[in-house]
């Protein structure tokens, strides 16, 4: 039987500047990664399908919490979620990110691994938050897995892709000035 492995990383980001165009990029690569993720759900559940119950073995088997979600806040206090990329990308369009006070990008990748009826379930849960001079990247799993390993490598990359400045609270950043 596998054993756990947590995961527990966090990464500050208090001199990144939360450009649009940046934001929309991380949020269209996460939502890729949310599609990738979950065709290897839906993969695994047609591999095993013709099997009998006893026979049945999953890599990916999906659990909860398994999404891909933005949320974000207005200066006034309103609330706005959105579950996939078209619906951000035309509220974008329509202005809608323009007076905001904080962004959270969720991606849950949770998944069960072995066998029908004994499955172990895998918790990966990513958030991204932006907030003013508080850009934060959170990764909780409860085993180490290649696959949320490597999308965890891409989004860290491109966080330090985005443009930053120094500022009182961040005298010398670390990427990108």
């Amino acid at each position: 039987m596998e054993q756990p492995t947590p995961v527990n990383h966090e990464y500050l980001y208090p001199d990144l500047l939360a450009v649009r165009e940046y934001v929309e990029h991380l949020v269209s690569f996460c939502n890729q990664a949310y599609r990738k993720f979950t065709k290897l759900t839906e993969d695994d559940v047609v591999k095993n399908e013709p099997l009998k119950y006893e026979f049945r073995e999953y890599n990916y088997k999906k659990s909860w919490p398994f999404e891909f979600r933005v949320h974000f806040w207005t200066n006034s206090m309103v609330s706005v979620d959105f579950d996939n990329e078209s619906a951000f990308r035309a509220a974008v369009n329509n202005g809608q990110l323009n007076d905001i006070s904080k962004l959270i990008i969720d991606l849950g990748l949770s998944f069960g691994r072995g066998k029908e009826g004994s499955v172990t379930e895998h918790k990966n849960e990513i958030k991204i938050e932006f907030a003013p001079n508080n850009t934060k990247y959170t990764r909780v799993s409860s085993f180490t897995d290649p696959e949320i390993d490597e999308i965890e490598k891409q989004i860290v990359a491109a966080l330090e892709g985005f443009p930053a400045t120094k500022t009182i609270f961040s005298p010398e950043p670390k990427f990108n000035v």
